[in-house]
């Protein structure tokens, strides 16, 4: 029979060592809803602990998390990315009202960003693919039609008609500041 200390420790080996390998075996691609937009920048959703290392590995210099604040989704990443000498930012954009301060926050810090692998991310990509699309038009001088093809990567007809209110708020910033 098997001693209690015995048994302890192949229990944490069983429970360790499957955690181990499946922070190693992630990939960038494992990030909900990732997109790379080019060769220095990132779109994607959420990111967890085990995906910062990939991140330094590829080379990531700053992150950007346009999500709001939540203890369960987010709330250590800041001390995750600064273990590994990754400059992370936090713009907190309300879902249901995505405004102007925010996003040139957002240009701001990407404008301070230039020449650096960047990665946004909020929960789902949704809002940090619309606010790059925002930048890259507006503040980079992507065609619009150039843009929106890495936006439709997350978005789709269906998204933009459910969240009427993101479409709207790209298209009247668009005109606004297309002038």
């Amino acid at each position: 029979m098997k001693s209690v200390k015995s048994q302890l420790c192949s229990f944490l080996l069983f429970i360790c060592i499957p955690a181990a390998v499946m922070a190693e075996d992630r990939e960038l691609g494992d990030i909900y809803n990732f997109h790379q937009v080019s060769d220095s920048l990132m779109t994607a959703g959420q990111v967890v602990e085990a995906d910062v290392p990939n991140l330094k590995q590829a080379g990531v210099d700053v992150v950007i998390n346009l999500a709001i604040a939540d203890e369960e989704r987010n709330g250590d990443e800041d001390l995750w990315l600064a273990k590994e000498g990754i400059s992370y930012t936090h713009i907190p954009v309300v879902w249901a009202e995505p405004n102007t301060d925010d996003l040139d926050y957002f240009f701001a810090v990407m404008n301070a960003a230039k020449g650096k692998e960047v990665l946004v991310h909020c929960f789902a990509n949704y809002r940090a693919s619309a606010f790059v699309y925002l930048y890259r038009v507006l503040e980079g001088n992507v065609a619009p039609e150039e843009a929106e093809k890495d936006m439709r990567a997350i978005w789709d007809d269906a998204a933009f008609e459910e969240y009427a209110h993101w479409r709207k708020f790209i298209d009247e910033t668009l005109a606004a500041r297309s002038r």
